[in-house]
């Protein structure tokens, strides 16, 4: 076995293998064929081998098949996260092999994955589900030899847009085994479902009786066949079974399922009644949807190209059933549309909203129109944690770029289910203790690949950060990585100017040092300047929430917002609110648990969390050495590790090219004067750093990047740049965040920028734009 295992990782040019991976641990002189018609003691003889491991260097392999009776080492198939290339993988009966952390490590690298065979792999408790439906292109899944799916499960896989087999142990009324009661309730789900995990091969089917031309939206196709024998019932509120955030595929899965009946319509009502439900899918101009408080545009008066000809009237029976719902109060159902990562029209559920007021002005093509307030956070009092917002409004920046204020946790925070709680109802973080004793656990087993160190911070961090590698022996975590035509000496000019004439190899540090005196002095003049603006300390006063309900993070210290001005936290002991006690996230430092780990040898390190991440959970800073623009420019050509502190420099120049909306601009942030308006500071975590430096981009990350005044880092010029979770992450997932690399601004300096340096994007994103720096 293990010639033939040198012989296939020799091929470096192979697309296509397909093994049998084991050795033979029997008796070599019994008579082996006594064993024919005893299958399962005959491949009790055969003994596991670490095959994974070798095939490493087939980055160019795009389809891979172990065939069923192959047995791998447990926790062999984590090696193959190095195979980011593949669209089809087959690892049936490979049993210990693969495991539930091994799947998620391999569905969290291998973004163009058509092809997913996992039939008898011992997920266990199936955590890898959530990192598999973030593969948008799979068409296939087999999940059979597994324990059954239970009903939120299924329905996360049901979400996969171009699912066309899924292959699962299926429980009880589709696999509902967590006692979902309500939901089993739902005939109409059922047979939704049903149909669902069918398409499109039942579509096509005789079963259903449309006509060919027709086929082109099979979700209405589906209503049509279903609203016959399980009519959708028409309620206000919610709808069992369907929780907040919950992504829907046309607006036939939302009428099957009576959250939306009107397929054409944006807002479901019948007469007599309040409205049931609200779209927004961008149909009217006149809309104005600002997040938690929005205007939405009511019904008719519109011609072709979705322009207002005429006037609204209050007597239709849609607008008129808005205007009911103001008075009596009955909350009304929001769905958001968006399109997918792959093209696809998605509407996401934004759970219940009240409306508030309705007024009729001028549309912004003339005549009038009808506009209902929905109103969210001030006046949602008696529908508490039955809502939701994941929308954002973007407003221009320097060279097209957009920087975005994201709307992410609820306030009032609580834990998602099945987290560990604390006494209040918050989420219960793990403590350093248990952090390290779950780390020895993992070396101990193997299963999660070496354990190159148990804390790279060494003690600075309140938790330890473990190092990982499951990929090869090449664990130079500790030296910069080399850049393309630089060399290994990148980040050496900075080192020089901290007094060390060769520079040391990578130092891990928790907070910014400075590399240059001048850098230091720029530093204290800009914080002078900040102080003399805004004299106070009180974070919530900086950004206008002293008075408010709700502050910059909520309970569990998850972050509300992103805010283009910048959040400020509060100084220790700061109590103007009731919210400043919860308003030093970033004061007090990593909160979760952390690792770095090899992601391939063409990717090199990455970082994950080893808990579930929830929206709006700081991740981390990203420190090092803070040095000037100008000796930053002296590096551009070899430093990969330079991060600019220019955001207020770009939002001050698109203001004053009027690409700056007033409300995007907070009162209380001044812009900087003479010298300091003309010079900005730069991070260069080559050779000194935190994990943040491991963090890797991706052009469809799962976090993004907020500006924050804290500790001695209180000025324009020097600020911390935090990395949060813009989406619930599972655990063992890679972060990543956009490096915000545009070809406008790139290449606006030239054919290839100031510095010549070009770097490919590898992240493997439907949406990737092919390039890094």
């Amino acid at each position: 076995m293990a010639a033939i295992l040198a012989g296939a990782a020799a091929c470096s040019g192979l697309t296509k293998l397909e093994l049998q991976p084991r050795v033979f641990a029997g008796d070599p002189e019994a008579d082996h064929n006594v064993y024919d018609d005893v299958q399962e003691s005959w491949a009790e003889q055969w003994g596991p081998v670490a095959a994974c491991h070798s095939l490493t260097g087939l980055t160019s392999l795009k389809e891979l098949t172990f065939s069923h009776g192959s047995r791998l080492v447990p926790g062999d198939a984590l090696a193959l996260t190095a195979l980011t290339g593949l669209t089809r993988l087959v690892l049936a009966g490979a049993g210990a092999g693969v495991g539930d952390f091994a799947a998620t490590g391999i569905a969290s690298s291998m973004r163009q994955l058509r092809h997913l065979d996992l039939q008898e792999c011992e997920l266990g408790d199936m955590v890898c589900r959530a990192a598999i439906v973030q593969l948008t292109q799979l068409t296939e899944l087999q999940l059979e030899g597994n324990r059954p799916l239970a009903e939120r499960e299924f329905l996360m896989l049901k979400e996969m847009p171009k699912m066309k087999k899924l292959g699962f142990e299926c429980g009880p009324q589709l696999g509902v085994t967590d006692g979902c009661a309500a939901q089993r309730a739902k005939p109409d789900m059922i047979a939704y479902k049903e149909l669902r995990r069918a398409k499109p091969d039942m579509i096509a089917s005789k079963e259903l009786r449309v006509p060919p031309a027709e086929r082109a939206k099979p979700d209405m196709i589906a209503y049509k066949e279903l609203r016959v024998d399980f009519p959708p019932r028409e309620v206000h509120g919610h709808i069992p079974g369907v929780t907040v955030g919950q992504a829907f595929l046309g607006r036939g899965e939302l009428a099957i399922l009576g959250l939306h009946t009107q397929m054409m319509r944006g807002i479901m009502s019948r007469k007599g009644e309040p409205a049931f439900a609200i779209v927004m899918s961008g149909g009217y101009k006149d809309d104005a949807d600002t997040g938690g408080t929005f205007w939405y545009t009511g019904q008719g008066g519109q011609g072709k190209n979705n322009t207002q000809i005429k006037d609204q009237e209050y007597t239709t029976p849609d607008n008129a059933a808005l205007v009911q719902s103001v008075s009596s109060r009955a909350p009304v159902r929001v769905f958001r549309g968006k399109v997918g990562e792959a093209g696809e029209r998605l509407y996401v559920y934004e759970g219940l909203y009240l409306v508030a007021a309705h007024k009729r002005e001028p549309s912004k093509d003339g005549p009038q129109v009808i506009k209902f307030q929905m109103v969210i956070k001030f006046q949602m009092v008696g529908v508490p944690g039955h809502h939701a917002v994941s929308s954002t409004v973007d407003f221009k920046c320097l060279h097209g770029a957009h920087y975005q204020t994201v709307l992410l946790a609820r306030a009032g925070g609580g834990a998602k289910p099945g987290r560990k709680r604390g006494r209040a109802g918050e989420p219960r973080l793990a403590s350093a203790g248990e952090v390290a004793a779950a780390i020895q656990q993992r070396a101990a087993s193997g299963s999660h690949g070496r354990l190159v160190t148990a804390d790279v911070s060494q003690g600075q961090e309140k938790l330890p950060i473990p190092v990982w590698n499951a990929v090869d022996d090449d664990d130079s975590i500790l030296q910069p990585m080399a850049p393309p035509g630089g060399s290994a000496a990148a980040g050496g000019a900075a080192a020089a100017a901290a007094g060390e004439e060769d520079g040391p190899e990578f130092a891990y540090t928790h907070d910014y040092k400075f590399g240059e005196e001048e850098a230091k002095q720029l530093a204290i003049a800009a914080e002078q300047a900040f102080a003399a603006s805004f004299p106070g300390s009180c974070g919530l006063q900086y950004t206008g929430k002293a008075a408010s309900s709700e502050g910059n993070y909520n309970e569990a210290g998850l972050m509300l917002a992103t805010q283009p001005c910048g959040i400020m936290e509060c100084d220790e002991g700061c109590a103007c609110s009731s919210h400043c006690k919860f308003n030093r996230v970033v004061s007090d430092g990593i909160r979760y648990p952390l690792e770095v780990f090899k992601v391939s040898r063409k990717v090199g390190w990455g970082v994950r969390c080893s808990e579930d991440l929830p929206i709006g959970a700081f991740v981390c800073c990203y420190v090092g050495l803070v040095i000037t623009d100008e000796w930053a420019d002296r590096l551009r050509s070899e430093d990969l590790y330079l991060f600019d502190l220019n955001h207020f420099h770009l939002m001050w120049d698109a203001e004053a090219a009027g690409e700056m909306p007033d409300v995007a601009m907070n009162p209380r942030l001044h812009a900087l004067q003479g010298e300091l308006r003309g010079k900005h500071l730069v991070i260069d975590a080559a050779r000194q750093g935190n994990v943040g430096r491991f963090l890797n981009h991706s052009c469809s990350p799962n976090c993004l990047v907020q500006t924050v005044f804290a500790g001695n880092a209180r000025s324009q010029l020097l600020y911390y740049i935090c990395i949060v979770a813009q989406q619930d992450i599972p655990a063992f997932t890679q972060l990543t965040y956009d490096y915000g690399w545009t070809q406008s601004s790139s290449e606006q300096a030239g054919d290839k920028g100031d510095d010549g340096l070009r770097i490919r994007c590898q992240c493997g994103s439907a949406q990737c734009r092919n390039r890094l720096i």
